[in-house]
């Protein structure tokens, strides 16, 4: 038994070195693409998330209390080379974003909601909820709006988030 034992620790450390120091591979999987007026696609992975400051904030999500935790939108955008703060005027205040889940469900937000020289409230992309991650059916991220009053534009299930012009529609 001792020796079943040592074979497979023996194992594990030599296939899975990361076993020994109680490390986690980080997943590059794609969470969510930024697509439109953008240079070119854009995708985001765990990797990506990892690298920007973690946020949390406790809300009334439909009268129950929860705490979620993830990463402020603006700073993915931005780290993505979205335009804000002095360069987000004039012609380019007519961008927004159309945020698209799994199911097709969409929200769409000025840029300008999420740039900290506009508004000091933040919009946070989720990716756990009490500690733990998502529900499958919040999906692996999920927007959330800590000051809204209804959740209607919680989009749970992001997947893609598009930058589009209003002086492009007719």
């Amino acid at each position: 038994m001792v020796y079943r034992i040592i074979f497979v620790i023996s194992f594990l450390l030599v296939f899975f070195p990361s076993f020994a120091n109680g490390q986690t591979e980080i997943s590059s999987e794609t969470l969510l693409t930024i697509t439109g007026n953008v240079s070119s696609n854009i995708t985001i992975n765990t990797k990506d998330l990892a690298k920007l400051k973690r946020h949390i904030v406790k809300v009334q999500d439909h009268g129950v209390a929860a705490i979620y935790e993830g990463v402020v939108l603006y700073d993915v955008l931005q780290d993505k080379g979205i335009a804000f703060g002095e360069k987000l005027r004039g012609e380019k205040l007519s961008l927004f974003a159309l945020v698209i889940a799994k199911d097709n469900y969409k929200a769409v937000f000025s840029l300008t909601e999420f740039d900290p020289m506009f508004t000091d409230e933040i919009i946070l992309l989720a990716d756990k909820r009490d500690g733990k991650l998502l529900s499958e059916h919040e999906g692996k991220l999920r927007l959330v709006v800590p000051k809204e009053k209804r959740q209607a534009r919680w989009v749970r299930q992001v997947t893609t988030i598009k930058i589009l012009d209003a002086n492009d529609l007719k």
